[in-house]
């Protein structure tokens, strides 16, 4: 069957580079420059070495080029950037920074931590921040996100509602994070509510209307869905995730035909793929019997996104159906080491490896 795609498009999927660690490297080790930089009073060329003593009155420093030694009196110091850590940086900014500061000092330097892995470090910036500005819509949404990176679930949920029943600005992308939130967690009442109240701060929020029909489809409600899912396709500038909920619903239906229209569009409208409407698309495709056009959009998900890891494990099946064991399991196999946790690609490699063993021709007689 997937005799649509070459033995190189194949290769070209098992090559892909991996999704990018979601993990954050800690840097604060991390030299924020190599040498100390010395700028003089009235001096435009800063000097550039290292700082081997240093008292209240004077420095003893040494040249980075040709490595001469020079006394500087402190008073003809105009500013000095030391060959710190990023870790010595924050503690020394932190020193010279006032208690008092002002919210917008503290996120940026929530920013400069984030930007090095400091996570622990943002997050006390944002808090500080978030206690100067508490109806500050933009900065809480900055600070459930970290909250989220963090693993800090309640905290990130009760910051989304402060946000959402306080802010004084984007009260609406507050009340949809929250449905988001919800959402993830499989409280559903709470997400609906939380969408339509983000539709009441802003009537028509495609974004939020996107949310309302993914949860009326997980809840069984197809028609409901797909009203809902219809409006935010047409009232989105970026339909590819409404139009996946609206084709979820039409095959809960039996609709394949409408579900093929709306992933059609999400799928081939021109800007970036939506590799899960491309993935949903495939199943359509197969449920129809287009086998090589299926493999084709397989491919296309698994290509846009290497963490569309479905789209991987369907083009596995659709290889193994096709009598392949051998290509099947090389994408089972690369399925499963993108997500240890997923059961359906471990299931593949097991069905693969009895296929090859059941195509095996038999022993010799008298063989060992």
């Amino acid at each position: 069957l997937p005799q649509a795609m070459s033995a190189a498009e194949l290769e070209q999927i098992l090559k892909a580079p991996e999704p990018p660690d979601a993990a954050i490297q800690d840097r604060g080790d991390e030299k924020v420059r190599e040498y100390d930089i010395i700028h003089l009073k009235g001096s435009v060329q800063p000097l550039e070495g290292k700082i081997l003593h240093e008292t209240d009155l004077q420095i003893i420093f040494r040249h980075k080029k040709g490595g001469m030694q020079q006394t500087i009196p402190k008073a003809n110091v105009a500013k000095i950037e030391r060959a710190w850590t990023n870790g010595e940086q924050y503690e020394a900014d932190s020193k010279a920074l006032p208690e008092a500061a002002g919210a917008a000092g503290r996120v940026k330097r929530a920013k400069w931590c984030l930007e090095r892995g400091r996570l622990a470090e943002a997050m006390a910036e944002y808090e500080k921040a978030a206690a100067l500005r508490p109806t500050d819509g933009p900065l809480a949404l900055e600070q459930a996100a970290l909250y989220r990176r963090l693993g800090r679930f309640n905290a990130e949920m009760e910051t989304l509602q402060r946000a959402a029943q306080k802010g004084l600005a984007d009260r609406e992308l507050a009340w949809l994070a929250l449905a988001e939130f919800y959402r993830a967690f499989g409280l559903y009442a709470e997400s609906l509510d939380a969408a339509q109240k983000a539709l009441q701060a802003s009537p028509g929020f495609a974004d939020a209307l996107t949310v309302q029909a993914e949860v009326e489809l997980a809840l069984g409600r197809f028609e409901p869905a797909i009203a809902t899912a219809t409006k935010a396709v047409d009232r989105s500038k970026s339909p590819a995730r409404a139009a996946a909920a609206l084709a979820g619903a039409h095959i809960a239906r039996g609709e394949l035909d409408r579900a093929k229209v709306a992933l059609d569009r999400a799928v081939s409208t021109g800007g970036a793929v939506h590799a899960p409407a491309a993935n949903l698309l495939g199943v359509v495709q197969c449920l129809q019997g287009s086998f090589a056009e299926a493999a084709k959009t397989f491919a296309l998900a698994a290509q846009t996104d290497p963490a569309q890891v479905q789209a991987v494990t369907n083009l596995g099946v659709l290889y193994l159906l096709a009598g392949k064991p051998a290509e099947a399991q090389q994408l089972f196999a690369l399925a499963g080491a993108r997500d240890p946790a997923d059961p359906a690609p471990l299931a593949g490699q097991a069905l693969a490896l009895i296929l090859a063993t059941s195509q095996k021709p038999p022993a010799p007689a008298g063989a060992a």
